[in-house]
């Protein structure tokens, strides 16, 4: 079963960037995606400044990316860079060693990452557990999620071929699989919170300023009105409580979201 994954906080308060703000990153192919990762700090750079994106990923590293992304996929919650996760306590043996019981306690296994962490993570190794941290239960074999992937374009067909599942992943491939798969998972989402005002572009599209327990996000109000349970249009004011259904919209300038319905709950 999937787990449930209350993101679209974390899309709202982080909007999509173009291109990437590292030196060593060209524009375009997966300078969004290094860029997205980022900013929704899955990943960082190095202290020179840099990103590295050729560099092949250590199962250490993937490790924390994993452990990362399922923390804001449960919580909502941004992870600051170098923040332990899971149990506040040291780590016993090595730096990932909070992010790997983190992911332990929700049933993702991380045996091989444990045995050998600086050893270079394959793709296969990858797609197994980044399987494990989306559903609960036990991970699929990695042709099998490679396969299933592949159909909503996550990662690229050629990835169900062996030989490259057995290839190294590198960082620029993992912020592509995440971001691609976070975007995915985000085409339709809901939202809880309190409106706290409402803004006007120079685009000219309304937007909605929601106040959550995550944190503020942004909607888009659609031009033609927004079909309201429990109330009519007028009812969606500053101090209101409200549910939103909203769709994600992509755009060149960063994706959003679109409200498509709203519940009253607390005027």
């Amino acid at each position: 079963m999937l787990r449930l994954l209350p993101l679209l906080a974390l899309f709202c308060l982080a909007p999509a960037f173009a291109d990437s703000f590292f030196p060593d990153v060209a524009p375009g192919g997966d300078a969004r995606y290094i860029g997205d990762a980022t900013v929704h700090q899955f990943i960082e750079g190095f202290p020179d400044g840099s990103f590295r994106p050729a560099t092949t990923l250590t199962r250490a590293e993937g490790v924390m990316v994993l452990a990362r992304f399922l923390r804001s996929a449960l919580t909502g919650l941004l992870v600051l860079p170098g923040t332990p996760l899971g149990e506040t306590r040291p780590p016993d043996n090595h730096w990932m060693s909070p992010a790997a019981d983190y992911l332990a306690d929700h049933g993702v296994s991380i045996r091989a990452a444990v045995q050998a962490p600086t050893a270079p993570l394959t793709r296969g190794a990858f797609l197994s557990t980044f399987d494990g941290v989306l559903h609960a239960g036990d991970a699929r074999p990695a042709h099998e999620v490679a396969r299933a992937l592949a159909q909503d374009d996550l990662v690229p067909d050629a990835w169900v071929d062996d030989a490259a599942l057995a290839a190294p992943l590198t960082r620029a491939e993992t912020t592509r699989v995440l971001e691609k798969t976070l975007y995915h998972l985000t085409q339709c989402a809901e939202a809880e919170g309190t409106i706290a005002k409402f803004e006007t572009d120079a685009a000219g599209r309304r937007w909605m300023v929601l106040n959550t327990a995550q944190g503020t996000g942004r909607l888009v109000l659609p031009e033609r009105g927004v079909f309201v349970f429990g109330g009519t249009p007028e009812k969606l004011k500053p101090g209101v409580k409200i549910r939103t259904l909203s769709g994600a919209v992509p755009s060149d300038a960063g994706s959003y979201f679109r409200v498509r319905e709203v519940t009253v709950l607390a005027e």
